[in-house]
């Protein structure tokens, strides 16, 4: 149909221009032989048919030009709205495959804590039937194999998922978006077979030098080490394809798309610096650190007598040299002083300015940090933290496993059948008692001496937890860090920073804020009231940033108004360093076989 009118159209115009090449002709004809006869005239008789041969061949010139050209134009059109229907019946399927990668590689709590997972571990989470997390409601899980008649290259996978679209909008479901996320990566040099991520991770490396380049080594599980950063990388295939629904076919066409991610993990071994408590830095001599600090608490930096400076990673000519590898990551607040005195002396930062460039340097001052505290104030009182963990821990204990989230019952059966003591009640009461410890710890912001002094030590906690199954909190003043609750005065404007780029990791470093990411005490997981969801039992726990009432800088330094400053969970999942009782988890790490480079176990 739609051709059909464009060969219409075109069909009257060639009428219309034909009609007026005749007239043209005649009156040309006449202008150049006036009052000749052209019959019986012997010096006129060769003159008009040249010309009139000239005449129209010109006609059929333009006009096959004119058609030639329509056709092309249509051709494009087509194209277009071929490649906007493309994308229009993929986004859905891209948004979904990009938020179950998100959730598993940044925010699920459930994953070995502090590593980074194997192949064949985020295979496991991905292909879990019985883990609704990763299949939203109206998805349907599907089975896709590859027989090639070679036993060697059999293979299958379940990480593929359907649900009905609606595309024109009328309210019925016309299409069903099929999409697939395909990660593993042979192991050898076989071809790879359709099931199989077509191709590695890009080697980005640092782009601004020559001599660094990237290169890729493999880590034997599916992961490549970037040799010029030392990030772990691997590459995500998603495809997708839209079929119509044959009851409701308006449209015979099939879409498809393939779509590449790459995703990156920094290991603990590319911090100079890790730590779960307080990171206090108060040297009496002269003190330089370089690269990368993770601290789960507050930093609390300040020099006795001499200076403290905190170097980028190497030399700006280093191909380690980028923004990445010298953040400084603080889950709590940065305060200039120490615990032992009150005195307070600054302490300088350098910023990254990009490769080959001199560094910035800006300084941590009682100015310049995220509250208006003193240390011994902000500092954590872990003492009263741990006991109000114990009191929610015990009052869940004592009620039925069917009050616990789904998230604690499967992480439950996950460790029971990994040790192979499914039928194990006392291990199974142990092992809920660590899962439900470590939701409440994801879920629970740390206790400051301004909120519990050091001289209560008889702090005894009453409250409880709220709610049950899958809306089980702790109480509301002990997840969010408000001024009230933890006695500390936030600075919202603290440390300055502009808003942040996800797109431009390697972003010059204008302001402190820009280097040292600070979390403000927000736990891992903070409850939002606000949050939409299907069904009241659903749990309103998030990951995203919050509003602090602050502002962002723009390039010169000023304040804008719009967006609002945000602040995100700062706290990196570490493993369980406290736990180094027979039978814990350092014993079970230290005997455990590593099967990757990856695993952090083995003795």
């Amino acid at each position: 149909m739609y051709y059909h009118r464009i060969l219409k159209n075109i069909n009257s115009r060639l009428t219309k221009i034909r009609r007026q090449l005749r007239l043209l002709a005649k009156g040309f004809v006449r202008a150049i032989a006036p009052g000749k006869q052209v019959n019986g005239n012997p010096f006129n008789a060769g003159f008009v048919l040249p010309t009139a041969t000239m005449v129209m061949l010109a006609v059929v010139l333009l006009t096959s030009a004119i058609l030639l050209r329509s056709f092309d134009r249509a051709e494009q059109a087509s194209k277009v709205t071929a490649s906007q229907e493309a994308l229009s019946l993929a986004a859905p399927a891209l948004d979904r495959a990009e938020a179950k990668l998100q959730y598993l590689l940044r925010e699920d709590p459930t994953l070995p804590r502090g590593q980074t997972p194997s192949e064949r571990g985020v295979d496991a989470y991905l292909s879990d039937a019985i883990d609704q997390r990763y299949k939203f409601p109206d998805e349907r899980r599907l089975k896709v194999t590859y027989n090639d008649g070679d036993p060697k290259t059999e293979d299958e996978i379940t990480t593929a998922w359907r649900f009905p679209f609606d595309t024109n909008g009328d309210g019925d479901d016309d299409h069903y978006v099929i999409y697939g996320i395909y990660l593993k990566t042979p192991l050898d040099k076989r071809a790879k077979t359709p099931l199989q991520a077509r191709t590695p991770p890009v080697a980005v490396g640092t782009l601004q030098k020559e001599d660094c380049s990237g290169d890729l080594s493999s880590t034997g599980n599916g992961w490549y080490k970037n040799t010029a950063t030392g990030d772990f990388i691997k590459s995500f295939f998603v495809y997708t394809v839209a079929v119509p629904i044959q009851e409701n076919k308006t449209n015979p066409s099939i879409t498809a798309l393939e779509y590449q991610e790459d995703w990156k993990r920094v290991p603990l071994s590319n911090n100079a610096v890790v730590y779960q408590d307080d990171l206090e830095i108060s040297p009496g001599p002269v003190f330089r650190l370089n690269g990368r600090i993770v601290t789960n608490s507050n930093l609390v930096v300040s020099p006795i007598n001499n200076t403290l400076q905190l170097y980028q990673v190497s030399s700006n000519e280093s191909c380690f040299y980028q923004a990445e590898n010298s953040k400084i990551i603080v889950g709590g607040n940065v305060v200039n002083g120490s615990s032992g005195t009150a005195n307070a002396k600054a302490v300088d930062v350098d910023l990254f300015q990009g490769q080959g460039a001199a560094v910035k340097t800006e300084q941590i001052t009682t100015t310049n940090q995220s509250v208006t505290n003193n240390a011994s104030d902000a500092m954590y009182n872990n003492n009263a933290y741990s006991k109000r963990i114990e009191v929610m821990v015990n009052d869940q204990m004592g009620k039925s496993e069917t009050q616990d989230p789904e998230i604690v019952k499967n992480q439950v059966e996950k460790e029971l059948k990994k040790e192979g003591k499914e039928g194990d009640e006392d291990r199974k009461k142990e092992i809920r008692r660590e899962i439900i410890g470590l939701y409440f710890r994801d879920r629970t912001r740390g206790v400051t001496f301004a909120e519990v002094p050091l001289d209560k030590p008889d702090y005894n906690p009453t409250d409880t937890p709220e709610n049950s199954g899958n809306t089980l909190k702790p109480p509301d003043k002990w997840i969010l860090p408000t001024d009230a609750e933890t006695k500390l005065f936030l600075k919202n404007d603290q440390l300055q920073a502009r808003k942040p780029d996800d797109q431009q990791d390697d972003r010059p470093e204008n302001f402190l804020g820009e280097r040292i990411l600070v979390g403000n005490n927000l736990p891992v997981e903070w409850w939002d009231d606000s949050k939409d969801v299907s069904s009241p039992n659903d749990s309103k726990f998030v990951f995203y940033p919050q509003e602090t009432g602050g502002k962002w800088l723009d390039d010169d330094g000023n304040q804008i108004n719009a967006p609002l400053r945000t602040r995100k969970p700062r706290v990196t999942e570490l493993p369980d360093v406290g736990s180094t009782d027979r039978g814990g988890f350092w014993e079970k790490a230290a005997a455990q076989v590593p099967e990757d480079a990856l695993e952090g176990v083995g003795g």
